[in-house]
């Protein structure tokens, strides 16, 4: 896509793309798009010429731009950074270090918390909110998300190469019921993959309702009106899995008979990834708060597996609409095409979108200056510790 990048002087970066290519500011603007070492790009290239992976000096030493800069760090428990001096801002950090430390289970790190361990907890489960505000010493930062959560279906085989199979599972799923059951009422349902405040969304688009009978109605046109039996993937967070068993129950009532079959995240997001599943649970962050970095990646057929398409569609007219949307110069003319995109998506259901839950983190009552993007990343620099 990018043609070719040449410095004009000490501030000004000349990018040229094979096709104009909207979103390109929202895509420079992710982490990945953040300034690094000329040096450990070099490096990263010379690594990989030697069949190692490019990412590994930057995985022993990165160095950026940042108002952090790399201490050190011990693989698989913990992450120091330290205030960087020469950072380019007049506003700099404010804490001297911060370490981020390695705490996979949930719980434990709310404890960690209590104690006055950790000083920030990223992120927290909605049904350990109550623990946390009816303690003196902790406090909730709670923001919107631009995080989709769904349930996704593998349109490559039987009996989910059927939209009306597809569709029909769509409108069996409460998803208010979710919201409060599995996240307390800590989000929104969604009825569109993108969320509110995402360049792209629209309320004026088809959704699908949530409707028993019709439901039934659609397996019995598909030849199913007992149901089926189906396995459900998914990794082991605490989440997820209340939400199979969630899931599991509501699908009942159609005749859908949900096992569930739970991974590592490691091996589930490969199964996922290599198309080895009926049905699974997944999500997906628009954290460009771009319609672009929601739709393409997600549902255009150029990007099926690993890349994101994980339901495997392949539809021309959607492809041809998501090419469009993404060289359109027009804001507004784009925006009528991601409509458009969405209302054939909500034609096809390769996933049942489910909702956007809250980011939701846990500080200290002395911390200070914490705050969270939309799109899940956190901000650290303006962190004061009151004590």
């Amino acid at each position: 896509m990018v043609t070719d990048v040449r410095v004009v002087d000490e501030y000004t970066v000349h990018i040229e793309t094979e096709f104009p290519f909207a979103p390109l500011p929202a895509h420079l603007a992710h982490t990945a798009g953040s300034i690094i070492s000329p040096q450990l790009i070099e490096q990263s290239y010379e690594d990989l010429a030697n069949g190692e992976s490019p990412f590994k000096a930057a995985n022993e030493k990165p160095s950026g731009t940042g108002y952090f800069k790399f201490e050190n760090q011990q693989p698989g428990n913990s992450v120091t950074l330290s205030n960087n001096e020469d950072y380019w801002h007049e506003e700099k950090a404010k804490v001297g270090t911060v370490t981020f430390k390695v705490i996979p289970e949930s719980l434990t790190r709310i404890a960690e918390l209590e104690t006055g361990a950790i000083d920030i907890n990223f992120t927290v489960s909605p049904s350990d909110v109550s623990r946390v505000e009816s303690n003196p010493d902790t406090l909730i930062e709670q923001v919107s998300s631009t995080r989709m959560v769904y349930l996704g279906f593998n349109t490559e085989v039987e009996p989910f190469n059927d939209v009306n199979v597809r569709r029909a599972l769509h409108m069996a799923v409460d998803k208010n019921a979710l919201v409060e059951g599995i996240l307390d009422g800590v989000g929104i349902p969604a009825d569109t993959p993108i969320a509110p405040g995402v360049y792209g969304y629209s309320e004026d688009v088809d959704s699908i309702e949530y409707d028993i009978e019709q439901a039934k109605e659609l397996l019995a046109e598909a030849g199913y009106p007992d149901g089926f039996d189906v396995t459900l993937l998914t990794d082991d967070e605490r989440e997820r899995q209340d939400l199979a068993v969630a899931l599991q129950s509501q699908l009942a009532e159609i005749g859908v008979n949900v096992n569930i079959d739970t991974y590592e995240f490691g091996t589930y997001i490969e199964r996922a990834g290599q198309g080895q599943m009926e049905i699974f649970l997944g999500s997906w962050g628009t954290v460009t708060i771009d319609a672009d970095y929601g739709l393409y990646a997600v549902f255009h057929s150029d990007n099926i597996g690993p890349p994101g398409n994980r339901s495997r569609i392949v539809n021309e007219e959607l492809d041809q609409l998501l090419d469009a949307a993404r060289q359109e110069t027009d804001p507004e003319t784009r925006i009528d095409l991601y409509a458009q995109v969405q209302n054939k998506l909500a034609e096809e259901s390769p996933y049942a979108y489910l909702y956007f839950p809250d980011n939701i983190s846990a500080v200290r009552s002395d911390v200070e200056g914490f705050w969270q993007y939309p799109s899940g990343y956190f901000f650290l620099r303006d962190v004061t510790l009151n004590r």
